[in-house]
């Protein structure tokens, strides 16, 4: 069996990138294996309609924001995981200007009301010739532990240069 598909990208320390897992479901799996891959990843992986409509909601988005699938089906996705203070900014709009690979952070919000950092990314649907927008594929996962390292390395940084200065240093 010879299967002809685009080069597979390996995103160091996250396995696979987005578009690796949509080029193997749609080149090289069944769609039974790629129903189950996309259903048990770790990140969360939700389908949204043109209208911003959650149509599919797995496990590692129940994980991720401890909405069930049936509270988040027909739901609006930016209601759900995206704090009302910060919603009037539209994170979750596929921007034509980024790159689909651009990683993407916001405020996200659980079910329980805690909030947390998403590092997300948007996959627009395009729509062949003729054929309804299919909508877009939004990739999700906490980083916060990602954020409290950057903070926690800034204040190191801004102490040494602060320790540079005392000492007559540059």
């Amino acid at each position: 069996l010879h299967v002809s598909m685009p080069p597979i990208k390996l995103v160091p320390g996250r396995g696979l990138s987005q578009r690796g897992l949509v080029s193997i479901a749609r080149h090289c799996m069944p769609p039974s294996l790629a129903a189950h891959a996309l259903e048990t990843a770790a990140d969360a992986i939700v389908h949204v309609c043109p209208a911003g409509t959650v149509k599919t909601w797995n496990r590692g988005a129940f994980e991720t924001f401890g909405f069930t699938a049936d509270q988040a089906l027909g739901s609006s996705l930016t209601e759900l995981v995206i704090p009302e203070h910060v919603r009037h900014l539209r994170p979750l709009d596929p921007k034509p200007q980024l790159d689909r690979r651009h990683l993407r952070r916001a405020p996200a919000s659980r079910a329980d009301g805690t909030l947390f950092t998403a590092e997300f990314t948007v996959l627009e649907l395009t729509a062949n010739a003729g054929a309804p927008d299919q909508g877009a594929v939004v990739t999700l996962r906490d980083a916060s532990a990602m954020g409290e390292t950057v903070r926690t390395l800034r204040r190191r940084v801004a102490q040494l240069e602060s320790g540079m200065e005392r000492l007559g240093g540059p």
